[in-house]
């Protein structure tokens, strides 16, 4: 009798195991990681999710199904990169980002997490959707910095309502640059023409409201004082580096926030570079689509 009922159990169980399999089909692969129609729907529940959250303009059926593959896709070639790199991101690191995004959209903090509990949205995919933006974000801020690495020192000229202006110093064709930034950062003030220092520098303009600018940039904008400047120190091999943004002690700038707003400065420049690595990420991969 009990082998009988074990029998039956056992063709349950492989009836089970076979519907499972039947139901989630392999959509897509990229470099030999299989993307499954059930990973896909996962994301674009989390893709909905984000889409309300921003009351944004309804997407049709398809182009949800277009943006949540294409996020599965980078997924696995910015991942597979980030191994390369050394690059993670840990669980704190995902969770900063989420807080930071809720801020620079006006949402309450945590708001992600227990709206999640109302919909049908799986927290660990919604986790894993981030997990690849914040990988993403290293890789940009690695990419601007081999983009900026003739850049010196950056100073604040204005923080005007809807121009925030940086004077940005560059070591190009330069041999004296440690020197000149000393003057630079002595005589500058906002009467003072720019274009006197085109030889050494060049003005970049953030041309929006202070209030809207990221969480993070306004933070450092809001510590410093017009004219200030950041602190330039030599390093052991004479090479020139970023120490902090300024000389107030109110704030304790991180290297990761300087880092931010250098980017941000040059934000169209480092844009097209990740475009570039993405394209070239692409390019190289084998991606097979079933779809």
């Amino acid at each position: 009798m009990n082998k009988i009922l074990a029998f039956f159990l056992t063709i349950i169980v492989v009836c089970n195991s076979s519907g499972a399999l039947a139901a989630t089909k392999i959509v897509a692969i990229v470099d030999g990681t299989p993307i499954t129609s059930h990973q896909l729907d996962k994301f674009r529940k989390v893709i909905t999710f984000l889409h309300r959250s921003q009351s944004l303009t309804s997407i049709s059926d398809s182009e949800l199904t277009t943006i949540a593959l294409e996020a599965l896709i980078d997924r696995v070639i910015f991942l597979n990169e980030a191994k390369r790199y050394g690059i993670e991101a840990s669980e704190n690191e995902i969770n900063q980002f989420i807080a930071m995004e809720e801020k620079a959209i006006n949402l309450p903090d945590q708001y992600f997490k227990y709206a999640i509990k109302e919909s049908e949205v799986s927290y660990d995919a919604f986790l894993m959707f981030y997990e690849v933006r914040v990988i993403i974000s290293k890789i940009n801020r690695m990419l601007a910095k081999s983009t900026n690495r003739n850049i010196i020192d950056l100073l604040l000229l204005s923080t005007k309502p809807a121009e925030v202006k940086f004077l940005v110093a560059s070591n190009t064709n330069t041999s004296n640059n440690y020197k000149k930034m000393l003057v630079l950062r002595s005589k500058i003030s906002c009467n003072v023409d720019a274009k006197e220092y085109a030889n050494l520098a060049e003005v970049k303009c953030i041309t929006k409201d202070l209030n809207d600018v990221n969480t993070h940039d306004r933070v450092i904008l809001e510590s410093m004082k017009e004219n200030s400047s950041s602190r330039i120190i030599e390093s052991d091999n004479n090479i020139l580096k970023f120490f902090h943004l300024c000389s107030r002690e109110v704030k304790n700038v991180t290297e990761q926030e300087h880092n931010d707003l250098v980017n941000k400065v040059f934000s169209n420049q480092v844009n097209m570079e990740l475009n570039k690595f993405r394209n070239k990420l692409l390019g190289r991969a084998y991606i097979k689509v079933f779809i």
